[in-house]
């Protein structure tokens, strides 16, 4: 997203954010399981209809595509279990 909160186009589609790691937890508990992992790559998959036409949502007004990032997920750096 830019500064504005709206996403970036590079040659047409739309970039996630870049991240080099995601920390995942277990539960809510204080002292809960936790693992970081690599993020080796993203993209954002927007979601069709069956006849293939974007699927758009309104939210305070405003219409946005139903959209969903993927990443691909690499090695485990750290974890705490």
């Amino acid at each position: 997203m830019d500064a504005e909160g709206y996403c970036v186009e590079k040659d047409g589609e739309l970039q996630p954010k870049h991240y080099d790691a995601i920390q995942f937890f277990v539960g809510y508990n204080k002292d809960r399981a936790s693992a970081l992992v690599e993020v080796k790559d993203a993209k954002i998959e927007l979601f069709e209809d069956e006849n293939h036409n974007l699927i758009e949502y309104k939210y305070q007004g405003e219409t946005y595509l139903a959209a969903q990032v993927v990443y691909d997920l690499g090695r485990v750096i750290e974890k705490n279990v």
